[in-house]
């Protein structure tokens, strides 16, 4: 069974990082095969009745990596994994088994100047990556209860060992800064399994369901022997019947209430991922527009809190689709302004009538429609 598991890791900056700033580059780890998360899935390509969750790490080993957009200069340094926020590429990558170390080329540009300010400064936020995996193999089966056999006692332990690097980022909010590392923003697609999966396989299960079969079925021919001497004890066994009957019962609704608890809980959780990455991409157009003076310090107050975690919180419990009104509000700022930037424009680079022979006449004109326009109600 083929699978790809599309991951967005996030860690905090290491303290290893080295910047040249003469030659524009810059060195860091970025990974490390200590780093163990949580995942879940519910790819329907998994074996029927496969645990959602299971523990994840990657191997180090150089041969376990794809690098072909690193050798083929395809590799970018973003910014907050954001397609069009360029810091620069991604000229060589290294793995010594236990962690993964890069060096960056950083472009001429406001967004690496600023990177490299911040490296500077110690203001920078985290380093990210993103890559698929194209092979698990599991290092530690999960394991059940054995009155039920679907009851998880122990997540399995599964190791990625053919990774795909698509892209690194410098990320404003890592996942865990606490402990360097982080795991966010997972898809799911088919994964190739090697060994055990976190789940026993469908045939494991009904050899389980059988045995049961076979020990209810023995319970029962005693109960009937026994009931062909005494009819008493025959309904006193039937009696016990009808309230294990009544306990399965209670027992099969309990575990749907937690399916569903659990379902929504990991539904709840994409939504929630959803949301941030529109609001953190809202929030920064929102900062680039104050940072042009196209956007006034108390129109972003209107739109964003100081605390964005509550923001996210509101978006995500709201029923009506809020960002998708910032969205339009910004929108209608960066069109209104542009005209205006024009005239700007024309007023540092006058042109000239060779009709008329007093060229400042024309550049004062010019200067009092602009204080015209700004104070016109399309523009404030």
């Amino acid at each position: 069974m083929a699978t790809r598991n599309k991951t967005i890791l996030t860690k905090a900056l290491s303290t290893d990082l080295q910047l040249n700033r003469e030659e524009r580059t810059v060195g860091f780890s970025f990974s490390s095969k200590s780093n163990i998360c949580e995942r879940y899935s519910f790819s329907s390509e998994l074996p029927e009745g496969a645990s959602f969750v299971f523990d994840e790490y990657l191997s180090h080993d150089p041969n376990a990596w794809d690098l072909t957009r690193v050798n083929n200069n395809t590799c970018p340094f973003l910014k907050n994994h954001t397609r069009g926020q360029k810091i620069g590429i991604i000229k060589s990558v290294s793995l010594d088994g236990d962690k993964g170390i890069c060096i960056a080329k950083l472009s001429k540009n406001a967004l690496a100047d600023q990177f490299m300010s911040d490296i500077e400064d110690g203001t920078c936020g985290g380093i990210s990556f993103g890559y698929s995996v194209e092979e698990y193999k599991v290092v530690s089966p999960a394991e059940y209860d054995s009155n039920d056999g679907y009851t998880l006692k122990k997540r399995a332990v599964l190791e990625a060992t053919k990774i795909v690097l698509f892209e690194i980022s410098s990320e404003d909010i890592p996942a865990d800064p606490t402990v360097g590392y982080g795991k966010s923003l997972v898809e799911l697609d088919s994964i190739t399994i090697e060994g055990n999966p976190n789940f026993p396989i469908q045939h494991q299960k009904n050899m389980t369901d059988f045995k049961s079969l076979e020990s209810e079925l023995a319970s029962v021919k005693s109960a009937l022997s026994e009931a062909n001497n005494l009819t008493a004890s025959l309904q006193a066994k039937q009696e016990i019947l009808i309230s294990e009957n009544t306990k399965l019962v209670g027992q099969i609704k309990q575990l749907e209430t937690t399916l569903e608890e659990k379902t929504a809980l990991i539904s709840n959780f994409e939504k929630k991922e959803t949301v941030a990455s529109r609001y953190y991409d809202l929030r920064q157009k929102a900062e680039d527009l104050v940072s042009q003076a196209k956007l006034s310090g108390s129109e972003f107050s209107e739109l964003f809190s100081a605390v964005p975690s509550e923001d996210i919180a509101i978006h995500t419990k709201s029923q009506v689709d809020k960002l998708g009104h910032i969205e339009f509000h910004l929108g209608l700022i960066e069109k209104r302004a542009k005209p205006l930037i024009n005239l700007e424009q024309s007023i540092k680079e006058p042109v000239v009538n060779p009709g008329q022979s007093n060229p400042k006449e024309i550049e004062s004109h010019a200067a009092e429609l602009l204080k015209t326009l700004n104070q016109s109600p399309i523009f404030i």
